[in-house]
């Protein structure tokens, strides 16, 4: 949310927030604008947005409404999704280790990604069981392990996918797979990029591997997915924005340049970039201190309502050049934090160096050092802190002391709140 949007929500609902804290607002405004830009840039393709950056109710509805399908994580996302209003075409269910209970639930409700040789078996042992496979087979994708990532050419083991190497086990196996037929696949190399230039190529070496792949199944792709990447600039001080321009022109030529992708569905995860700058989290003061020349705001629900600027912090204390380690940690100073009275007015006075903790029983629980508020800050006052629409409420330790889970609210366009149940 800009931060005039959280200024203006703030006041005129200070008392049903203050009421409700701690809380997450999704500016609706701010999401649509970014559901058009990749609409925009990406015309040829549809849209997965990535549940598992924030299955907020309210939220998932609106994006379905705008006609968006779903990267599902789990079979509990896939039926979040479809309770949203998405239809079982537009919903891709990809992630590692699916048991046969994650298959029965959600055959036939989603396309299923299998994730290995061991899955595509179990997919099949499933449907040869299953009514939804009785007339034909049914159409499931697979993920593959590239031997290049978005810098170049390597080999880097993973967890996820089939690498190429086994991709002739793979077409032996489903031989013996009478209900199931691969129709798609699925490629995601990394989270969080800003450099255009490195998607753009990404999108060429993976479809030429698409179509190394197909050639060996025999087949024409009906859908490719390319998964995110797309990144967010958390610190506009120091990062440039993704730059969406010309996009669309590099992913149009690398389906191009290959004929059994031509007639292919074009997917692309949204990742963060729709939801993350548009939440913001919410919190209230409980407790101002000092000891030994500190200064501590002690707010409620920290690692318990937000966790990311709590990982940051512990990452930042034990290694002052801390490696990236998505989703819980991008980078330091991603996050900014802004007082605000009981009444939703901005605290404008003369600032101080804080210690911003959560209330958890655990020294752990520190959302920044030295965080500059104001020094009037009073008990009472909200806190906002920014880029908390992705992996935020749904990364944190929400169980943690059995505190209340903070709430969840889409501000609409017309500045009412819709309150997630």
């Amino acid at each position: 949310m800009s931060s005039a949007s959280i200024a203006k929500t703030l006041e005129r609902h200070a008392a049903q927030i203050g009421a409700l804290a701690p809380c997450y607002l999704y500016d609706e405004t701010m999401v649509r604008q970014h559901v058009e830009a990749l609409k925009r840039a990406l015309p040829q393709a549809d849209i997965l947005y990535s549940v598992k950056a924030n299955n907020c109710a309210p939220l998932l509805r609106m994006l379905a409404a705008l006609g968006l399908g779903a990267d599902a994580a789990s079979a509990r996302e896939v039926e979040l999704a479809a309770a949203a209003g998405i239809k079982p075409a537009d919903i891709y269910y990809s992630a590692p280790g699916k048991s046969a209970g994650d298959i029965a639930r959600t055959l036939g409700r989603a396309t299923i990604i299998a994730d290995s040789l061991n899955e595509l078996a179990r997919i099949e042992a499933v449907a040869a069981a299953s009514e939804v496979a009785k007339d034909k087979p049914i159409a499931v994708g697979v993920r593959c392990t590239p031997d290049f990532d978005l810098v170049g050419y390597c080999k880097k083991p993973s967890k996820f996918g089939i690498p190429f190497s086994d991709v002739e086990k793979m077409v032996e196996l489903l031989k013996a797979c009478p209900h199931i037929r691969v129709t798609g696949l699925h490629m995601h190399l990394q989270s969080q990029c800003l450099d255009t230039a490195a998607i753009a190529a990404y999108y060429n070496r993976a479809c030429s591997f698409f179509a190394d792949v197909f050639s060996h199944l025999g087949t024409k792709a009906q859908f490719l997915n390319l998964g995110s990447g797309i990144g967010v600039a958390y610190n506009t001080t120091r990062d440039v924005p993704f730059d969406l321009s010309g996009l669309g022109e590099a992913l149009s030529r690398a389906v191009a340049s290959y004929e059994n992708l031509h007639e292919a569905r074009v997917l692309i995860e949204s990742g963060r970039y729709i939801v993350c700058e548009a939440g913001t989290y919410v919190t209230q003061v409980l407790d101002v201190k000092h000891c030994y020349g500190k200064t501590y705001v002690i707010v409620q629900n920290g690692a318990n309502g937000f966790l990311r600027p709590v990982y940051a912090t512990l990452a930042m204390d034990n290694n002052a050049k801390a490696a990236v380690q998505e989703p819980f940690f991008t980078a330091p100073e991603c996050f900014a934090f802004h007082a605000f009275d009981s009444c939703g007015r901005p605290r404008q006075g003369k600032e101080l160096a804080v210690e911003l903790v959560g209330n958890l029983c655990t020294a752990c629980d520190t959302l920044g050092h030295d965080v500059k508020l104001p020094a009037d800050i009073a008990v009472g006052d909200l806190i906002t802190i920014s880029n908390a629409g992705s992996y935020a409420r749904n990364l944190s330790a929400l169980a943690f002391a059995s505190q209340q889970p903070p709430r969840e609210a889409l501000v609409r366009t017309d500045g009412s709140l819709l309150w997630a149940p």
